[in-house]
């Protein structure tokens, strides 16, 4: 083989692996940003029920109603029986 087809293969294979690093980092790139997007929207909901239970646990201190909106009591824990099975 001549000096300019080992060039050429060796052209050939660098490029390709050029091109398939940047398509694994693109679509690693791609996963971590989707991956932040839903770490972000559950941090909100973790907020937001967060802030329900310091409210309620404020309305139970404060002797005011506890109910969970759903229209059911909260129950003292102490009061529940635990069956193990």
């Amino acid at each position: 083989m001549t000096w300019w087809g080992w060039l050429l293969l060796w052209v050939v294979l660098v490029g390709g692996g050029v091109a398939v690093h940047f398509l694994l980092g693109r679509r690693l790139w791609r996963q971590v940003r989707v991956l932040t997007r839903e770490m972000g929207a559950a941090a909100d909901r973790f907020a937001a029920v967060s802030d329900r239970v310091a409210g309620l646990e404020a309305a139970r201190l404060q002797g005011g109603d506890t109910r969970d909106g759903v229209g059911s009591p909260v129950q003292d824990r102490s009061s529940v029986r635990v069956y193990n099975t």
